[in-house]
C-alpha cells in the first residue's frame, strides 16, 4: 500500500544547498517517489551551541515502506552523508525528520508521528504548508493556526533547490486568498479539497501520466466537482411508491441547469458533469487564446433555449489569465441566465482576480489554487496544456 509521508530536511554545515539536494535524491532512491518539494528556507538555529544558520525544506514522498522502515532509511541516509550525533541540537550536515505518515498518529519509544515539535516551529510549518495537501494535520492541528501562533519566528524563503518557479502549494495558496482575520475563503471561491479529488489531481499533474489515464481521471474528478457545484440545488417532495410503501421523496425542483463547455478542453469536464447531471442542457462556446496578447478570441457560440430560467455552469479545466472565462461569461450574460457558476480543475490567483474584477457575481469551484502564471500565461506548477493532454496533441 502506498502512503504519502512528509519529510523535513535541514543542513547548516558546508554546502548546505548541495546537502539538501543530495538528501532529496537519496530519499527518492531508497524511500519512495518525491511527489512534491517545497522551497528552501533559511532560519537561525534553535537551541544548542553557537552555529551557522540552517537551510530547511520539506519533501512529500509516496512510499510503500511502513513508518519504522521509513525512519530507518532516513537515519541510514544521514549516516551515509556523514552526520555525526555529537551533541543535542548541535550543527549537522543533514537532518532528516519523519514529520507525517499519511493520517497516522503514533506515540511510542523511538517514533512519534506527527513529529512532536513540528507545530511550534515555523521553519517546518512554512515549507510544509506549501506541499502538504491537507489543511488539518492528523492530530487535529490546523496548519494555518499553527503558523499564526509561530508568526514571531523569523524565516527567510530563498527559492527552490533547482531554481525553478516556486509552487506555493494548496495550503499556502488557500491562505493567500483567505480573509486575514477570519481565515475563511471568499464566499464566491470554493476549493474542493476532498481527498479523492486531490489524489486524482496529483495523478493528473504527473508529466508521465498517459493520455488515456489523463482523460479518465479528468472525467472522474469532474463528476466529483459536479456534486459540489450542485450541492444547493432546490429540492421538492414528490409522492412515489417504493416496493414497501408510499412516501414523499425529495427530487430536484425546477428546470435543469445548462452546462456550457469552453472549447476545446472544456469537453473533458463536460463528460464527467453529465455523468451526474444527465438531463442537463449543454451549450458550447469556442474560444482560443491569442499567444501574443493572451486575449480570448471567439469562433463559435451555441446555447439551448430558455437560458433565462436556468442556472448556467461554465466549465473549463484551467482558469489561468481569466480572459477566456471573462469572454465566455460576457457572451452568456447576453442571454440573461438566472445564475452563472464557473467550474475548473485548476485556478491561478491572477485568473480568479480577473474573473471577479469583471464578474464578481460568478462563483468559482476549483480543485486547487496554484501559485502563479509564468511568462507564457500557463499555471505553475499546473499540469501543462490541458487540451494537449486530453487529446494527445502538442
Amino acid at each position: 500500500m502506498t502512503v504519502t509521508a512528509a519529510i523535513g530536511l535541514g543542513s547548516n554545515l558546508g554546502d548546505r544547498l548541495g546537502h539538501l539536494a543530495a538528501a532529496v535524491a537519496a530519499i527518492g532512491t531508497s524511500v519512495g517517489m518525491v511527489a512534491r518539494l517545497s522551497s528552501v528556507y533559511e532560519t537561525a538555529p534553535v537551541g544548542g551551541p553557537d552555529q551557522d544558520d540552517y537551510l530547511n525544506a520539506v519533501a512529500v514522498v509516496d512510499t510503500e515502506l511502513d513508518p519504522d522502515q521509513t525512519l530507518d532509511r532516513l537515519l541510514a541516509i544521514e549516516r551515509q552523508m556523514g552526520r555525526e550525533r555529537r551533541e543535542r541540537w548541535g550543527p549537522r550536515i543533514i537532518d532528516l525528520d519523519l514529520l507525517l505518515y499519511g493520517e497516522a498518529t503514533i506515540d511510542r519509544p523511538g517514533l512519534t508521528i506527527p513529529h512532536p515539535r513540528m507545530t511550534g516551529r515555523r521553519f517546518v510549518l512554512e515549507p510544509l504548508a506549501e506541499v502538504w495537501p491537507h489543511p488539518i494535520l492528523p492530530d487535529g492541528t490546523a496548519i494555518a493556526a499553527a503558523l499564526d501562533a509561530a508568526a514571531g519566528q523569523e524565516v527567510r524563503r530563498l527559492g527552490t533547490l533547482d531554481g525553478s518557479a516556486l509552487y506555493g502549494g494548496p495550503e499556502q495558496a488557500r491562505r493567500a486568498m483567505e480573509d486575514p482575520v477570519t481565515h475563511t475563503m471568499p464566499d464566491n471561491v470554493v476549493v474542493v479539497d476532498h481527498p479523492l479529488v486531490q489524489h486524482k489531481l496529483s495523478l493528473m499533474r504527473r508529466k508521465e501520466t498517459p493520455t488515456v489515464e489523463f482523460r479518465m481521471l479528468l472525467r472522474e474528478i469532474s463528476a466529483l466537482l459536479g456534486y459540489e457545484v450542485t450541492r444547493d440545488l432546490p429540492l421538492t417532495l414528490v409522492p412515489i411508491e417504493t416496493p414497501m410503501a408510499a412516501m414523499e421523496a425529495p427530487m430536484i425542483d425546477g428546470i435543469k441547469p445548462v452546462i456550457v463547455s469552453i472549447l476545446r478542453a472544456g469537453g473533458g469536464i463536460l463528460e464527467g458533469m453529465l455523468d451526474v447531471l444527465p438531463s442537463a442542457r449543454v451549450g458550447h462556446i469556442g474560444l482560443y487564446r491569442d499567444h501574443d496578447t493572451l486575449q480570448a478570441v471567439e469562433y463559435y457560440f451555441k446555447m439551448p433555449d430558455r437560458v433565462e430560467d436556468r442556472m448556467v455552469i461554465v466549465v473549463d479545466p484551467m482558469l489561468a489569465t481569466g480572459h477566456s472565462a471573462v469572454a465566455a461569461v460576457d457572451r452568456i450574460k447576453t442571454r440573461n441566465p438566472k445564475e452563472i457558476r464557473f467550474v475548473c480543475l485548476l485556478a491561478a490567483p491572477e485568473g480568479i482576480a480577473e474573473l471577479h474584477r469583471l464578474h464578481p457575481d460568478v462563483a468559482i469551484w476549483t480543485a486547487a489554487i496554484d501559485s502563479h502564471l509564468n511568462e507564457k500565461g500557463y499555471i505553475v506548477p499546473g499540469l501543462g496544456d490541458a487540451g494537449d493532454r486530453i487529446f494527445g496533441t502538442k
